[in-house]
């Protein structure tokens, strides 16, 4: 976040970025915690529930970002910046 932050992307570009990147690391963490089968059939319920929430969660991302001016997004990558550097800080 904080490196394509830097880059001073559009919001839309920035969204489809973020969302692209961690999408596919966390299909490439599923795939590879499957293959060495760390998964217990439950985990792949939880999995394959989970997928739709996260197309919805994708969608309403969409829709609220639209909403807001460019300078209220900065801001808000900002905060989210922040706020995970404090997070880093307390572990």
């Amino acid at each position: 976040m904080v490196y394509f932050n830097t880059l001073r992307m559009e919001r839309e570009i920035f969204r489809v970025t973020m969302s692209t990147v961690l999408l596919r690391g966390g299909a490439a963490r599923i795939a590879g915690y499957a293959r060495l089968g760390f998964y217990e059939p439950s985990s792949v319920v939880l999995i394959a529930v989970g997928l739709p929430l996260v197309v919805i969660g994708s969608w309403f991302g969409d829709r609220v970002i639209r909403k807001l001016n460019p300078r209220t997004f900065g801001w808000l990558v900002g905060a989210l910046i922040l706020l995970s550097g404090f997070a880093l800080l307390i572990k």
